[in-house]
C-alpha cells in the first residue's frame, strides 16, 4: 500500500507540474512559474493533495540545496549546466567572467541553450587559465 501512495503522489506531483506549467507558458509566463504553483496548489499548503512522508523526505535529500546567492550555488556546483532562453538585454551573458570565477577550478559547465548566454571570450580565458576544468 505504501508503494501505491508513493507512485500515486509522484504522478501527482507530475502531472500538476507539466499541466501548470504548460498554462503558464501559454499565458507567457516563465514555466517554472506554473510548475511552483502547481506545489503549493497538491501540497499541504492548500489543497492538501500530497502529504509529506518519507519518500519526498529522501527524494529531497538527493543533493538538492537551495542557495540564495548565485555565485554560492556556482561555487558549491560540481557541474552547472544552463538551460534558458536567450532574451536579449536580459540573458545574454548569464555567465560572464565573474560567474566563471566562482566556480571551483574542478567545475564543468554545460551550456544547452542557444544563444549567448555564456560569454564566449570569458569562457576560453577561464579554460585556458584553469578557472574551470571543462566546458
Amino acid at each position: 500500500m505504501e508503494s501505491f501512495v508513493m507512485f500515486r503522489d509522484l504522478a501527482i506531483i507530475l502531472v500538476a507540474g507539466k499541466y501548470l506549467g504548460l498554462l503558464a507558458r501559454k499565458l507567457n509566463a516563465p514555466q517554472v512559474a506554473g510548475e511552483i504553483l502547481a506545489g503549493l496548489l497538491v501540497g499541504p499548503c492548500l489543497l492538501n493533495l500530497v502529504q509529506p512522508s518519507d519518500f519526498l523526505a529522501q527524494m529531497a535529500e538527493l543533493g538538492v540545496e537551495k542557495y540564495d546567492d548565485k555565485f554560492q550555488a556556482l561555487g558549491a556546483a560540481d557541474v552547472v549546466v544552463v538551460q534558458m532562453p536567450l532574451i536579449e538585454g536580459v540573458t545574454n551573458n548569464t555567465i560572464a567572467r565573474a560567474e566563471l570565477e566562482a566556480m571551483k577550478p574542478t567545475a564543468i559547465l554545460i551550456n544547452c541553450s542557444r544563444g549567448e548566454l555564456v560569454n564566449e571570450p570569458d569562457l576560453c580565458a577561464a579554460l585556458k587559465s584553469g578557472g574551470i576544468a571543462g566546458a
